[in-house]
């Protein structure tokens, strides 16, 4: 065996290695929501939910939501479940419902209780300057599709370098993190997204660089 070759196997063993909490973490953090669900799935399509939409709040049919004087929005996406009788069959969570009209005053409400936070301030604007200057705590920030009952989460990864052009001078950052917040759970944002007038690329790809020029 060449010695490169020995080197990389040293490394990736050793990265394994260190990774081996976080996977454990995540296996246990998966297996958790799995268990809440199984009163009203079985134990591999309440895995299936999670892995399609982690966070789901009370995901059923469009006919369990019925009962429940709720319907699936026009726009919702299912998540797709094994079903009797059938290949597959799509379910739909809580925050893809919306009340049947005519039957508001009965319509179950299982909105997560972190979402009742009332904020004194329109926060659009702060959340703007931070997306916006996100990169200068080498952190990409990512808007995902995630279930009702996660706001969002953060892990490590090599994304590139951002470079911003200002007219004086090019600043380089390095992303390392990347923190991907529930979509449906952002406010309105009050400001353009970002200043710039060029962007190369969408999303830093490791070992990629995201190039943008602002006035």
């Amino acid at each position: 065996m060449r010695q490169e070759s020995c080197d990389d196997y040293l490394i990736d063993l050793l990265n394994r290695i260190e990774d081996a909490a976080d996977s454990t973490d995540k296996f246990f953090e998966i297996i958790d929501s799995v268990i809440k669900r199984t009163n009203r799935l079985s134990a591999y399509n309440a895995l299936l939910v999670e892995i399609q939409c982690p966070g789901s709040n009370n995901a059923m049919p469009a006919g369990e939501w019925e009962k429940l004087a709720r319907q699936p929005r026009p726009s919702a996406i299912p998540q797709l479940i094994l079903w009797n009788h059938g290949p597959v069959a799509p379910i739909y969570e809580f925050s893809d419902t919306e009340p049947i009209p005519g039957r508001e005053a009965e319509a179950v409400d299982l909105t997560p209780s972190f979402e009742f936070a009332e904020a004194i301030d329109d926060v659009g604007p702060y959340v703007d300057k931070l997306l916006e200057h996100a990169c200068h705590f080498v952190i990409d920030p990512m808007p995902s599709r995630l279930g009702g009952n996660r706001a969002g989460d953060a892990f490590r990864s090599d994304r590139g370098t951002k470079v911003i052009i200002r007219p004086r001078k090019e600043h380089h950052f390095k992303l390392r993190f990347v923190v991907r917040y529930n979509a449906s759970h952002s406010p309105k944002l009050s400001s353009k997204p970002l200043s710039m007038s060029t962007l190369t690329s969408s999303s830093a790809i490791s070992g990629h660089t995201i190039r943008m020029t602002q006035r």
